[in-house]
C-alpha cells in the first residue's frame, strides 16, 4: 500500500513507473512549500492527499470509481443549475399572470368610466369580468405557486444529494 512507503520511493529512486517519478516531483515540492512555511499539519496534508492521489493513479478500480464518482457530481450539478433556472421561469411566469391581470382590470374599470350611457342596472357586466378574470388568476397564480414548491423541493434535494456526494 502506498501509505507505508519508504523514504526511498519518496525519492523516486526504488520505482520504474514514470508516473510515480512525476508525483514524487510534487510531493517534494509540496514538502519544501510546506517547511519553508513553517506548518507541520499543512505538510501532513499535503503528503497525505499526494499519497491518496498515487493510490488512485496506479489502482485501475479506484481511478474508475473516481472516474464515475466525478461523473456523478458534474451530472448532479448539471440538475441543480437546470432547476434554479426553472425557479426563475416559474416566478417570471408568475409575474406575467399578474401582469396580464392588473392590464385587464385597468382595461375593464376605463371602458366602464368612459361608458357615455352609465347606468346603475348594468353594473354585472363589468363585475363579472372582474370576477372571472379574478378567479382565473387566482387558480393561475395557485397551479404555478404548487410547481414552484415542488421545483424548490427537487431543488433542495438534488443539493442535500450533491453535499452527501461531495463530502
Amino acid at each position: 500500500m502506498l501509505l507505508q512507503m519508504s523514504s526511498a520511493n519518496w525519492n523516486g529512486h526504488s520505482s520504474s513507473d514514470s508516473s510515480f517519478t512525476d508525483h514524487t516531483s510534487a510531493a517534494a515540492a509540496v514538502v519544501v512549500s510546506s517547511t519553508t512555511t513553517g506548518k507541520e499539519s499543512i505538510m501532513q496534508a499535503g503528503i497525505a492527499e499526494l499519497q491518496t492521489l498515487l493510490e488512485i493513479e496506479n489502482d485501475p478500480i479506484l481511478k474508475l470509481q473516481l472516474r464515475n464518482w466525478e461523473e456523478q457530481a458534474a451530472s448532479i450539478s448539471r440538475r441543480i443549475e437546470r432547476k434554479e433556472n426553472r425557479t426563475y421561469v416559474v416566478k417570471n411566469e408568475i409575474y406575467q399572470v399578474l401582469g396580464f391581470y392588473i392590464v385587464f382590470q385597468g382595461v375593464v374599470l376605463t371602458a366602464v368610466a368612459q361608458a357615455s350611457a352609465l347606468q346603475c342596472g348594468q353594473w354585472w357586466s363589468p363585475f363579472t369580468l372582474s370576477l372571472i378574470a379574478s378567479i382565473v388568476t387566482i387558480v393561475g397564480v395557485y397551479q404555478k405557486l404548487q410547481v414552484l414548491h415542488d421545483v424548490e423541493q427537487n431543488l433542495r434535494e438534488e443539493r442535500n444529494s450533491f453535499q452527501v456526494l461531495a463530502a
